[in-house]
C-alpha cells in the first residue's frame, strides 16, 4: 500500500485532487462511487497476480461510465510477471514510482 500512498501524495503535490480509497475497496463499491464522483482517472494496484487478473475486465466496466475515466495501473503483481500487464486493458503505468508519476502527468497532460 506504500506505492500507492506515494503516488497519491506526489499526484497531490503536482496539483491533483487525489482520493485514496484504501487498499482493498471491492471493485463494484468503486465503480458505483465513480459514478458520483466523476473522476478523470482511477488508478489501482495489485499485489498479487491474483489480484492483478481481477482488473482484467475494470476497464470495460470504467468506460460504461460517463465521463469514462481513464484507468491506469501497476504494482507488484506487474513488476514480478511482466506478461500481466498485457492481459489488463488500461494504461500500465510503469516499474518504478517515478515511471507511474511521469505516466499519469502525460495521461492528464499536467
Amino acid at each position: 500500500e506504500i506505492g500507492s500512498l506515494m503516488l497519491s501524495v506526489l499526484l497531490r503535490s503536482n496539483g491533483f485532487r487525489v482520493e485514496y480509497l484504501g487498499g482493498d475497496i471491492p471493485l463494484d463499491d468503486l465503480l458505483d462511487y465513480a459514478k458520483y464522483e466523476k473522476p478523470r482517472m482511477i488508478i489501482l494496484a495489485a499485489f498479487l497476480e491474483s489480484a492483478a487478473l481481477e482488473l482484467r475486465n475494470f476497464q470495460q466496466q470504467a468506460a460504461a461510465l460517463r465521463p469514462a475515466p481513464l484507468f491506469g495501473f501497476g504494482g507488484l503483481a506487474f513488476v514480478t510477471n511482466p506478461k500481466l500487464a498485457t492481459t489488463v486493458p488500461g494504461h500500465y503505468l510503469g516499474n518504478t514510482l517515478g515511471e507511474a508519476l511521469e505516466t499519469v502527468l502525460r495521461l492528464l497532460k499536467k
